[in-house]
């Protein structure tokens, strides 16, 4: 997806330089634009913008290139837009309409099929000029320093040797433009062990990051550092191969999408397939997805502006990058909206459940004795029975939020909770006959819970979610497991917002005799609840 939009800006832009007037054309020679404008977003495909410091003289020489293949150029943005035409017509020809998921391969397609040729010159000498390459370096520091401190949050010294390797996907990495970036800055940083993995929608842009990435790594002394290249749609890369890659532990500790975000088809699915991608254990041991652009969002604004068909979206501004994450476990770690465009977020245990906010009111059950006696960590159970075919369409699941109990003396009290819903399938042969709810309430020294409380009656809000019910291999990893989700639950209710707030819901919480809108009656009921 990567290579599509920008080689398709490149286009446009040379049928801009040719119809434009000389006025237009001294203004755009002076903003700089002239190159860049060719290159849009492709730096990611091993080329570089020219900045507004570059010299005149650079920018003429350069530009003669650009002119000369025009008629070819011409030709193919001509043939694009033709097939583009013929595609739309023959659907609609035959009464249909294209949906969605069609336009976005053809879209795909496209890119690849016409823009196949144009990789020699982005992997020319011309394509990063040096008064980019200090962008670049930027760029490439910010993220690998961001990697580091969210690896370093330890004393234990072998730890802190383990935090020096580094594993990282170029996404749009198209000729390498980055790759002399990673290992320059590495060296610097004392990165014991690197692992790069460039990928790029066109064959022959991978082919050349791989000629490229030999080229780069027989001329360093560095054994301990590797590039390979993958030649794959991103989105399609990170949904086949995420899962597959995270059974054999082979995350990444960083993304990098360096002037190519703005170019993909759907942005929140790419934020949203990045985190199968990332590392995370905890809060203190998370992935980092880094967005970046080297002439900043305005300047990227300019591109949208003149040709939205080809840079499909704007960057987003702090605020809406927040409000796409909402639902997504990527928190904001730091935003540089300035001469250049960095965004870097960091993938969190959580998920905030934004189109869906469950509650649940019911009595205890006496459940199967685990999860006190065999876990160590005492759970309230209600039984699905409770509420008929509700559960149904609940995925299983570890999720979190407020709970309390009714007429105890603990009926004032608002607690934590961490709940699975599912089948507990570790217990092999054991397994419960119904999806059950089983609600764990988070208590402390001011809080406790004297008392088991079977019999009585609780009320569940759940806003978070944790991590899909699962299968291990032994009780040991189960507990572990189960530890953890308490401690990040715990972490997210007390200090990350929408979770620490949530809880405060008056009518849930005070109202005698609720009865949840979804369905059940004064003795059991739940509701559904979108945000």
């Amino acid at each position: 997806m990567v290579s599509l939009t920008a080689k398709s800006a490149f286009l446009v832009s040379i049928m801009l330089v040719i119809s434009m007037n000389i006025n237009n054309f001294m203004r755009m020679k002076t903003r700089s634009v002239l190159f860049a404008h060719a290159f849009k977003e492709r730096v990611g495909t091993g080329l570089a913008f020219v900045h507004p410091s570059s010299p005149a003289s650079n920018r003429l020489v350069r530009s003669n290139n650009f002119y000369s293949s025009s008629s070819r150029l011409f030709e193919q943005k001509k043939t694009l837009s033709e097939m583009q035409q013929e595609a739309t017509s023959s659907s609609l020809d035959k009464g249909t309409v294209i949906d969605e998921e069609n336009k976005k391969e053809s879209y795909l397609d496209l890119q690849k099929k016409t823009f196949q040729d144009l990789s020699t010159f982005f992997n020319s000498d011309e394509a990063t000029p040096d008064d980019v390459k200090p962008i670049l370096k930027t760029l490439v520091s910010n993220f690998l320093t961001d990697i580091i401190d969210s690896k370093s949050n330890t004393d234990d010294e072998a730890d802190s040797t383990q935090n020096k390797d580094i594993s990282i996907m170029d996404v749009g990495c198209g000729t390498g433009a980055l790759f002399p970036f990673f290992i320059e800055v590495a060296d610097e940083m004392n990165i014991s062990n690197l692992k790069v993995v460039g990928l790029d929608l066109t064959p022959d842009m991978v082919s050349k990051a791989e000629q490229n990435a030999q080229a780069l790594l027989s001329s360093t002394s560095k054994t301990n550092y590797t590039i390979e290249t993958v030649q794959s749609d991103f989105v399609e890369y990170a949904v086949h191969l995420g899962d597959s890659k995270k059974k054999n532990g082979e995350l990444f500790d960083g993304i990098i999408m360096n002037s190519v975000f703005g170019n993909f088809w759907d942005l929140e699915e790419v934020l949203s397939v990045s985190t199968k991608c990332l590392k995370c254990t905890d809060i203190e041991n998370s992935g980092i997805l880094c967005i970046t652009h080297p002439l900043g969002r305005d300047f990227h604004y300019n591109l949208h502006k003149e040709n939205p068909q080809t840079v499909k979206h704007e960057l987003p501004r702090k605020t809406s990058m927040g409000e796409m994450c909402q639902s997504i476990p990527l928190d904001i770690l730091n935003f540089i909206d300035d001469s250049y465009y960095y965004a870097s977020l960091k993938k969190t245990p959580w998920r905030f459940m934004q189109n869906q906010k469950m509650k649940f009111r019911g009595k205890v059950d006496n459940g199967y004795g685990r999860g006190g006696k065999k876990l160590g960590v005492p759970t309230a159970n209600l039984p699905e029975s409770l509420f008929s075919k509700a559960l149904n369409d609940v995925n299983t699941g570890v999720y979190f939020g407020w709970g309390f109990i009714e007429s105890s003396s603990s009926s004032n009290i608002c607690y934590p909770v961490v709940v699975n819903v599912g089948y507990s399938p570790t217990f092999q042969g054991a397994e419960n006959p119904e999806k059950i709810i089983e609600a764990h309430f988070m208590t402390d020294e001011n809080n406790k819970i004297e008392n088991d409380f079977y019999g009585e009656t609780i009320r569940l809000s759940l806003s978070g979610f944790l991590r899909p019910e699962m299968k291990f291999d032994s009780f040991p990893e189960l507990i572990s497991q189960i530890n953890l989700d308490i401690q990040n639950a715990k972490y997210a209710l007390g200090n990350v917002e929408p979770f620490r707030t949530i809880g405060d819901d008056s009518e849930f919480l005070s109202s005698a005799d609720w009865i949840g809108k979804s369905g059940g009656d004064e003795s059991a009921s739940w509701e559904f609840k979108m945000n």
